[in-house]
C-alpha cells in the first residue's frame, strides 16, 4: 500500500473513532425517560379506593356510548351507535342531555338511559362539535352551506347555516373549544392554534415531536393543557408557548401502555383524567388502561381498568362529579362549568 494511502486509511479510522465517541456521548446524555415509550419501572399502585367518579364515555372502537356510576353500578347504562357513528366528542348541553359528535353530523342523547332524543346527519368528516350559549352549534368538519375547506362552521339554533370560519394553513382539526374571549382553541395534530372568528391567528404553538395533538384547553392562568396523541404525552404549556411540564408515557407504569392520549377533562380540584386509545375497531380493550387520572404534580392517582367486554377504546370522557346536567356545560375557563344562555 503507498504511503498516501496508508495515512488516508489512519484518518478515515481516527474519524470514524471520534464519530463513535460523540455518538455514545449523546446516549449517555439522554434522560432515562427517552430510552421507553411504553411505560417505565415505576410501579403501577391500586387506585386511590377513595376516588370515585360518575362517567360518561365514549367507545370509538365499538361504536357506544356509555354511563359509568361507580357509586351506583345500577344506573350504568350502555347503548350501541349505529356502525361508524363512533362519537368523539362530547358535551352536556341541559336538560340531562349529551351532545354526541358523529362523523356526518350530531346526536343528542338522553343522560337517563343513552335514548336517542335528536340527531342530524347531513354534514360529513364531522370530528368535534360543541353547543354555543345562544343555541347555535359549532361543528369542526363539512356542513351545507359551507365553504369547501372551511375549518369550522356555525349552524343556527333553527338548523340554518349561518358562516364558516377559514384559518389560512390550517387543516385536520381535532377537538375545538370555546374560549371565554369569543376565540376558538382548536387542536391541528401538528400545532394547536386559538382563531379569532375572523380566522386570524392570535396564539399557537407546534408540536416538536410526533404529529397527534387531539385536544386541548385552556387554563384560567393562561396556561394551555393537551394531551398529545402519538407523542404520548400530556403537556402544559406556557402562554409564551414553552413547555412547563410533559407527562409522557416513560413516566408512568408500563401497565398504562400509553396508545393514544385523546379525551382529557380538568377537574375542580386541579386533577386532569384522560382517555388512552388503543386503536380502531372492536377488540382493544385488552390493551393498557384507558381511564387516567393524574393529579397537579402529574402523579397518576387513579385509574379504571376497562372491562374487555364492555370496553374497545375509549377516546372522550366527561367526569359528571357535582355537574348540574340540566344546564349547558362548556370548558372556556378551562373546567366544566355552566354557561348562561341566550334565552335566560
Amino acid at each position: 500500500m503507498a504511503q498516501a494511502d496508508v495515512h488516508a486509511a489512519m484518518r478515515s479510522n481516527d474519524h470514524r473513532a471520534s464519530s463513535l465517541l460523540a455518538l455514545l456521548l449523546c446516549l449517555l446524555a439522554l434522560p432515562l425517560s427517552a430510552a421507553t415509550a411504553t411505560g417505565s419501572a415505576v410501579p403501577l399502585a391500586p387506585p386511590d379506593l377513595a376516588i370515585k367518579h360518575r362517567l360518561l364515555l365514549a367507545d370509538q372502537g365499538a361504536c357506544r356510548l356509555m354511563l359509568v356510576d361507580q357509586n351506583d353500578p345500577t344506573k350504568d347504562w350502555t347503548v350501541q351507535l349505529p356502525p361508524k357513528d363512533y362519537g368523539h366528542d362530547l358535551q352536556l348541553i341541559g336538560n340531562d342531555q349529551v351532545l354526541v359528535s358523529i362523523p356526518n353530523g350530531w346526536q343528542e342523547r338522553s343522560l337517563k338511559d343513552g335514548s336517542l332524543v335528536k340527531e342530524r346527519t347531513d354534514c360529513s368528516a364531522v370530528i368535534s362539535v360543541q353547543r354555543l350559549a345562544d343555541g347555535s352549534t359549532l361543528v369542526a368538519g363539512q356542513v351545507p352551506g359551507s365553504t369547501k375547506g372551511s375549518l369550522l362552521s356555525i349552524i343556527g339554533p333553527d338548523g340554518a347555516f349561518r358562516s364558516s370560519i377559514e384559518v389560512a394553513g390550517a387543516k385536520g382539526p381535532r377537538m375545538v373549544r370555546v374560549l371565554a374571549n369569543g376565540s376558538y382553541l382548536i387542536a391541528l395534530g401538528n400545532r394547536i392554534i386559538e382563531a379569532k372568528p375572523d380566522g386570524s391567528i392570535a396564539w399557537e404553538v407546534p408540536l416538536k415531536h410526533n404529529n397527534g395533538f387531539w385536544k386541548a384547553l385552556r387554563q384560567a392562568d393562561g396556561t394551555t393543557v393537551a394531551t398529545t396523541g402519538h407523542d404520548l404525552a400530556l403537556v402544559h404549556i406556557a402562554a409564551d408557548g414553552h413547555t412547563i411540564r410533559r407527562t409522557a408515557a416513560s413516566d408512568m407504569p408500563a401497565e398504562v401502555q400509553l396508545f393514544y392520549p385523546t379525551g382529557l377533562q380538568v377537574l375542580a380540584n386541579g386533577h386532569r383524567v384522560l382517555t388512552n386509545f388503543t386503536g380502531h375497531g372492536n377488540g382493544n380493550g385488552t390493551k393498557g388502561i384507558q381511564l387516567l387520572e393524574f393529579d397537579v404534580d402529574g402523579k397518576l392517582v387513579w385509574y379504571w381498568k376497562q372491562d374487555p367486554a364492555r370496553v374497545s377504546s375509549l377516546i372522550a370522557v366527561i367526569v359528571l362529579d357535582g355537574l348540574d346536567t340540566t344546564k349547558l356545560h362548556d370548558e372556556r375557563t378551562g373546567i366544566q362549568a355552566p354557561v348562561e344562555t341566550a334565552a335566560k
